[in-house]
């Protein structure tokens, strides 16, 4: 048996709004299809996967920073694993399913649409990084924040709604690590 408040959430994510499908043709006209922008999106948007994960924890770990690597490593798989069970839990149709006239440009991902894995990724990455990173080492960790969804978006596997969730659980998952794992090393 399903928990009404559960079931009440399911029912606000599951239908695609219309403000969802406005925001999201909006998009894709103000960008227009651009060869080299869509092969940037194409290109990039897998920043906000665990390959992303394990070479910036493998680089931070190259480069001295241990704890740094290992907390990475900590948040970024939370993130994937927990925004993967989400996408069980809201089994909402990507936009290139709802509208099979909508181009998309990388391969069919699996899984509902709600909320974005690789925005949860990236945002949690970005929330614990730009935390612990110097003024000037920030930006990188930022770009990859926005950008990620805004690609996700872009190559037509996921509405703004998607992409904003999934910010939101990634920034949510990393705060929580991270105070958890202060509190147990201290």
């Amino acid at each position: 048996m399903t928990h009404p408040l559960l079931r009440r959430v399911r029912s606000l994510v599951n239908p695609i709004g219309p403000l969802d499908v406005r925001l999201a043709t909006a998009w894709r006209r103000l960008i227009r299809r651009h060869p080299a922008l869509d092969a940037l999106a194409v290109n990039t948007t897998d920043l906000g996967s665990m390959y992303t994960v394990a070479g910036a924890a493998g680089l931070l770990a190259a480069l001295g920073r241990r704890r740094d690597a290992a907390d990475l490593a900590i948040v970024g798989t939370a993130a994937w694993f927990i925004g993967q069970e989400s996408k069980r839990v809201f089994n909402r149709r990507r936009p290139f399913e709802a509208d099979p006239a909508l181009e998309r440009l990388i391969k069919p991902p699996t899984g509902s649409s709600f909320p974005s894995g690789h925005a949860t990724v990236a945002a949690a990455m970005a929330t614990l990084m730009t935390r612990r990173s110097a003024g000037g080492r920030r930006w990188p960790w930022t770009m990859i924040a926005v950008w990620v969804p805004l690609t996700r978006i872009h190559v037509g596997v996921h509405y703004p709604g998607d992409t904003a969730a999934g910010a939101v659980l990634g920034w949510s998952i990393a705060r929580s690590v991270e105070r958890m794992v202060t509190t147990t090393r201290d």
